[in-house]
């Protein structure tokens, strides 16, 4: 059975996914604010809790996908990649809390 993979533009690791969009059908109560490639967690189906593990989304402002890594992507209310994080810093700094300053400067750094 061949899986399905989604590729980070960033780091370029390839991870398997079995759904995209906002809300997966094997965990209705999880609504995603961005339409993520996520995978059904397999470690929790012992308990009631349905869950979906994160794994991508598109950079809301770039448009390319890129993994959850705190050195690939930053989520506040948009996910925006590490190299628009860089290449829009006086745009996306005031967009930021200043409580993500060390995320942004740890992304900038990294790419």
């Amino acid at each position: 059975m061949e899986r399905n993979l989604v590729k980070c533009s960033h780091c370029e690791l390839e991870y398997p996914f079995d759904y995209v969009g906002r809300q997966p059908p094997y965990a209705p109560e999880i609504i995603f604010l961005e339409d993520a490639y996520c995978l059904k967690d397999v470690a929790n189906q012992d308990t009631l809790e349905r869950c979906a593990i994160f794994i991508a989304a598109p950079c809301s402002c770039c448009k390319k996908v890129v993994c959850a890594s705190p050195h690939c992507s930053i989520f506040y209310s948009k996910r925006v990649c590490a190299a628009c994080v860089k290449s829009e810093t006086t745009n996306i700094k005031t967009l930021l809390p200043c409580e993500l300053d060390s995320q942004v400067n740890q992304l900038m750094q990294n790419s």
